[in-house]
């Protein structure tokens, strides 16, 4: 195998195409957008993988920069007749199309070529050639390049994917939270704050005013697989990594009563030939983001982690981590009854900030997990006696009182369904206890989750049945219980 394209070969190329780029800059071409010195700050220029070309001029501000539009034809066309023809260009398509064509792994060689073509092209005009002042920096940037390069073609060397999925409403006390294999839970840095994750700076904390940081934290996954060569590994990887950095999230909202969500996901990888992941996903949640949220809304939840709690989150996190991964964000008909549960859980908290509509979902939520299909004779005695027993027996509070919260919260579903007017009683009880209500309901779907699969949802209801009239099933159901990680 020949050896690896010289760090002397790239830095020449880059030359040719950054005098190319000067001409085309003082002379301007017809069709390409152009829009001179636009205020970003320097560190924009070290992002990979970005859709814009961005110069310093020589002579002018070195915080100003011209901006060309990199999807436009014309700058393409313009690229492609003034350095696809270099000498030193062909050497680089060649020698990255010589070695990867025999490892057989693209069934076209005239698609690979293509392909080939294209992003040597991009990406070499995009990262080897950004005019910069120093040339250190230049040089600093190729070496680096170039290590990529040789790790993207050299069959056998891992890839290294990276996922940031970043959260709102949701904190640590501590620095980091290592929940093991790469995955972590750490607070913001000034990196996430700058033009990185900019749409999160300005659109999720402008509207939590005086909050600032203490409401923002960062779930990260790096993932190491083989490089194949193989163009379509980008798209298992990225599902894999949203998979678990969504159930870190589930945790999160088991644990804790937290408005958590992730309002942005950012993905990168150290390669050139798997451009397959976008550079930011925005992902905003249902109604609960679309309707806007008041900073001085009380019914919104914000949870920090303390030190100390740690290691029970860590421990639930692990009980949780089977039975989480099979949960998806929307209904669906193979859904088990616990996992539907945590769906319309997080409908009832992040759905709407009113509480007449929380208490709402939180009665269907108790309806799916303490009913069966089969009971709608007197089913509002057996889920409200159901659920309050088993939250009586965990958290230690009065039965009676528990189940009387339950009653007025189903109460007022009812008549909201039936659309019969609250009566100021009720609104007032919704006012001041739905927070009380769903802290309940977490507790119950937390429960359901980690006696899953050992205890399904019959089972569990059998159980509860059973200890309210046999003291020897309760002391075991009970014993069962205080093994559990549930936050009261």
């Amino acid at each position: 195998m020949p050896q690896i394209m010289s760090i002397t070969c790239l830095i020449k190329f880059g030359q040719e195409v950054a005098n190319s780029i000067t001409h085309f800059k003082s002379n301007g071409h017809p069709g390409v957008e152009k829009i001179e010195y636009e205020y970003r700050p320097i560190k924009n220029l070290d992002h990979r993988f970005e859709d814009e070309i961005h110069f310093i001029p020589d002579r002018e501000n070195y915080k100003r920069f011209f901006v060309y539009e990199w999807q436009s034809k014309a700058l393409t066309d313009f690229l492609e007749n003034h350095i696809k023809g270099t000498t030193l260009y062909n050497k680089a398509l060649e020698y990255i199309y010589e070695i990867t064509l025999p490892l057989s792994v693209i069934d076209d060689p005239s698609v690979f070529r293509n392909y080939v073509e294209k992003y040597v092209l991009h990406r070499y005009a995009c990262f080897l050639c950004k005019k910069t002042i120093q040339d250190s920096f230049q040089l600093s940037h190729l070496n680096d390049y170039a290590r990529i390069i040789e790790n993207d073609i050299t069959k056998g060397k891992p890839l290294i994917f990276t996922a940031t999925m970043y959260i709102v409403g949701f904190n640590i006390e501590d620095n980091q939270l290592n929940l093991g294999n790469d995955l972590h839970i750490r607070g913001l840095t000034p990196t996430d704050l700058s033009s990185t994750t900019s749409d999160l700076y300005e659109h999720e904390l402008d509207k939590i005013t005086g909050r600032s940081t203490d409401v923002l934290s960062a779930i990260e996954l790096k993932h190491s697989v083989p490089n194949p060569l193989n163009t379509q590994i980008g798209t298992t990887v990225k599902n894999d990594l949203i998979q678990i950095l969504e159930n870190v999230l589930k945790a999160i909202r088991l644990f804790s009563l937290t408005n958590a969500y992730p309002p942005r996901t950012s993905f990168q990888v150290e390669s050139i030939l798997y451009p397959i992941f976008d550079d930011e996903i925005p992902r905003p949640l249902s109604n609960y983001i679309e309707k806007g949220i008041s900073p001085n809304d009380r019914s919104l939840y914000y949870y920090t982690l303390k030190t100390s709690r740690i290691p029970q989150f860590v421990q639930l996190y692990q009980k949780l981590s089977s039975s989480l991964f099979n949960t998806g964000p929307e209904p669906h008909f193979e859904a088990k009854p616990h996992e539907l549960a945590y769906i319309r859980y997080c409908d009832a908290l992040l759905g709407s900030t009113d509480n007449i509509k929380r208490l709402f979902g939180a009665i269907f939520t108790l309806d799916v997990a303490f009913v069966r299909d089969s009971e709608r004779h007197n089913s509002k005695d057996k889920l409200l006696t159901r659920a309050a027993r088993l939250i009586s027996w965990v958290s230690g509070e009065d039965m009676k009182q528990v189940r009387c919260q339950f009653e007025s919260a189903y109460d007022i579903r009812n008549k909201v369904a039936h659309g019969r007017n609250l009566a100021s009683e009720q609104i007032d009880f919704a006012r001041k206890n739905t927070r009380a209500v769903l802290k309940q309901v977490r507790m119950a779907i937390s429960i359901m989750f980690q006696l899953y699969p050992e205890m399904d949802k019959d089972l569990l209801i059998d159980t509860i049945e059973r200890a309210q009239k046999e003291p020897q099933v309760l002391k075991n159901f009970k014993q069962t219980l205080n093994e559990l990680v549930i936050l009261t």
